[in-house]
């Protein structure tokens, strides 16, 4: 199974492979720097169960590392023995643009199930987010999956340029963010692609589990655009290079109070960032009942330096 700089190939099998040979699949990167890559961080899984770090070329140029909850860090993996977990999300870092082949006795099939998310501590702003990777030679969705102790909410690492950002979607509100220029993201997550999750309570342990009734063949962009929207506002905050975008949602089985019509801002660094609060939680998607009831949605904005900013409302989709 190929895959370029347009795009990745998909496979789904309606029942077993049989015959001699390998299953590889191929996931494009891009890298610079050689023996110190300081390209973008791409978040990866393994469509094999059988992968190990020595796919990404470790240890020699390139970087990868593996999140840590209850630490809220990252602990890179030196080693080119070490198994990647399927599942679980990774992040990669190139030493130089090309192709990584995974390489194996088959594809990964069934149900799987990522478990023992965690959420550790009581204080620490980014805790209870846990970093899971498609465990399929093909698109799988978020909207489909079962979960279990988590936010119905997922958020993308993202990059505009060499900007990297955060990028949000809502499966209760079908609705997602476009901070990375080239789409709203949906929760059809593409091959080898890692995503982010999000346990909401304190002490709870979430897990999610993925069926083969919940794969699909995507696009070559692996972004996408969702329907014509009803009932929302898109602000954008911008410095000239990159945005930051706020939802508002209005929805009439959503609740003024904090429900699965929300989702947390996921802070990224260095770039401006905009946010609704609600009570003790800031968000980047506020979904509320009714505009008649909420006139006003305050807003707050972050900036990493003096300059100058626009805020822009990019699209407002009301009827009466």
């Amino acid at each position: 199974m190929k895959a370029s700089a347009s795009g990745i190939g998909s496979l789904i099998t309606n029942g077993a492979v049989s015959g001699a040979g390998s299953f590889q699949m191929e996931q494009y990167l891009t890298g610079s720097g050689g023996a110190t890559p300081d390209g973008v961080f791409y978040y990866v899984g393994s469509p094999i169960p059988n992968a190990t770090a020595a796919i990404y070329g470790v240890p020699s140029n390139n970087k990868l590392w593996i999140d840590q909850e209850p630490s809220q860090d990252y602990a890179e993996l030196t080693f080119g023995a070490i198994p990647l977990e399927v599942g679980q999300g990774y992040v990669a870092r190139m030493g130089s643009t090309g192709t990584v082949t995974f390489n194996g006795s088959s594809f990964n099939t069934g149900n799987i199930t990522e478990g023992n998310l965690t959420r550790t501590g009581t204080t620490e702003t980014n805790r209870g987010y846990n970093l899971v990777g498609n465990p399929y030679p093909s698109t799988v969705s978020w909207d489909d999956a079962s979960r279990t102790n988590l936010e119905t909410t997922m958020w993308y690492r993202t990059h505009n340029g060499s900007t990297m950002l955060f990028d949000t979607y809502n499966t209760t509100g079908s609705v997602g963010t476009n901070n990375n220029g080239g789409g709203d993201v949906t929760g059809a997550i593409p091959p080898t692609q890692a995503f982010w999750v999000r346990v909401p309570t304190d002490g709870q342990t979430g897990s999610i589990t993925f069926e083969n009734a919940d794969r699909s063949h995507g696009t070559a962009t692996s972004i996408y655009k969702v329907d014509a929207e009803e009932g929302t506002l898109r602000i954008n905050l911008s410095d000239g290079s990159v945005s930051d975008e706020q939802i508002i949602l209005f929805n009439p089985s959503a609740s003024d109070n904090y429900d699965d019509y929300d989702s947390q801002k996921f802070w990224a660094d260095d770039v401006p960032q905009l946010y609704s609060n609600l009570n003790e939680d800031t968000l980047t998607i506020n979904g509320l009942n009714n505009p008649l009831t909420n006139p006003t949605v305050p807003l707050g904005f972050k900036v990493p330096a003096q300059g100058v900013y626009t805020i822009n409302a990019s699209s407002v989709t009301f009827t009466e």
